[in-house]
Parts: structure tokens; C-alpha cells; sequence
């Protein structure tokens, strides 16, 4: 149970970390 939730853990930091990166990259677009 413990393994389950570190890979949870780890697929939310993932997928928070690229939704970020995308929201950066759109900010950029936006502006040029």
C-alpha cells in the first residue's frame, strides 16, 4: 500500500511540474 501511494505521489509531482512548464510556455507564446 505504501509503494502505491509513493508512485501516486510521484505521478502527481510529475504531472504538476509539466502542467506548470506548459502554462509558462503558453505565457511565453501569449506575449510574443
Amino acid at each position: 500500500m505504501s509503494n502505491y501511494r509513493r508512485n501516486f505521489q510521484t505521478g502527481a509531482t510529475y504531472f504538476f511540474t509539466v502542467n506548470l512548464l506548459q502554462r509558462k510556455n503558453n505565457d511565453l507564446l501569449v506575449r510574443h
